[in-house]
């Protein structure tokens, strides 16, 4: 789907939701990190109730120790007081394809992103059949090809689990949604049982969610649909960033599983529902998985359209399906 939208920096403070540029003075406890932004050091500020990042700002109202230290220091402290606060909001680039039918195109004179109340170039070259005249660019839904049937989400019951065979690094942007119906602990996905690894982390309590060595606390909400991008920047979590410390060069400790960290791990595995899981590698697709069954053996898993590869479930169990997704 093409979406072009902001991405919110900023948040509730204070019972006060921050809109676009808007500022407020605020009294309370927060607690503040620093990190890097070009050739600004900014601090964010966190509440004192909850890690998910609320605001940001470049000079808040904070002891003089803290404005001195180094950025990007991976140390959060505490604040109690009154700061100047600023929501800042900045483009959230999302990604194009383009097809003709099933087969991605290499086009150079059109966009492969666009951002909110931005231009969108498309390419000047139509495609062309015979015996047909071409009206028009759409939205693609339909990812498999003939022989698969794609379905809205793919359930897992705790008991199923996707592997990928393939490692992610430094330079992964994994892009989600799912729903969560567990009621204890679960892995959404993951790459390794120790670190550094890349993780989605379901608890009750605190949830910690890593990339590589670094790792932030965020819960995950369950019943509900989460959209999640996650690269070395932060983790956007339904429209909320937490930003990681500075991240360093990595390859993770296990391959990339979907409903479980590790082949290893007899316990935690996924219970909810995937509906489109996106793999970028330094900036190129290296997996759009979508939700399909193979119609030969009426098997489900996630079909992968980048290699053509249809991952089934390793573990026990069958997985469930929703709708179908039809054009």
């Amino acid at each position: 789907m093409i979406q072009c939208r902001r991405k919110e920096i900023g948040g509730i403070i204070t019972m006060k939701t921050l809109k676009p540029a808007e500022s407020c003075t605020c009294t309370g406890s927060f607690l503040y990190g620093l990190k890097q932004i070009g050739t600004i050091c900014f601090a964010f500020l966190f509440s004192a109730f909850s890690t998910n990042l609320l605001a940001v700002t470049q000079n808040p109202n904070i002891p003089a120790s803290a404005t001195s230290a180094s950025c990007d220091n991976a140390t959060l402290e505490t604040y109690s007081g009154t700061s100047n606060l600023q929501a800042n909001w900045e483009p959230n680039p999302i990604k194009l394809h383009w097809y003709n039918a099933d087969t991605q195109l290499d086009v150079q004179d059109a966009a492969d992103s666009c951002d909110y109340d931005g231009g969108l170039t498309v390419p000047s070259t139509a495609p062309t059949k015979t015996g047909y005249t071409f009206n028009g660019w759409k939205v693609k839904k339909i990812f498999v090809p003939e022989g698969y049937t794609q379905y809205e989400y793919l359930t897992f019951s705790g008991t199923q689990y996707i592997g990928t065979d393939w490692t992610p690094n430094q330079n992964t942007e994994i892009q989600a949604k799912y729903k969560v119906t567990a009621t204890s602990a679960c892995w959404v996905y993951g790459s390794g049982s120790s670190n550094p690894r890349i993780t989605a982390y379901f608890s009750t309590g605190a949830s910690n969610q890593r990339f590589g060595a670094q790792t932030i606390v965020r819960q995950i909400p369950a019943n509900q649909i989460n959209e999640v991008i996650q690269n070395k920047e932060g983790l956007r979590l339904n429209g909320v960033v937490t930003p990681y410390p500075t991240v360093a060069n990595f390859t993770s400790s296990g391959k990339l599983f979907i409903g479980t960290a590790a082949a290893s791990s007899s316990t935690a595995k996924f219970k909810g529902s995937i509906y489109y899981m996106r793999v970028y590698d330094a900036g190129s697709l290296r997996f759009n998985l979508v939700p399909a069954k193979r119609n030969s053996d009426n098997v489900y898993g996630l079909y992968d359209s980048v290699s053509g590869t249809f991952f089934t479930n390793l573990g026990s169990g069958t997985f469930s399906v929703g709708p179908e997704v039809t054009e």
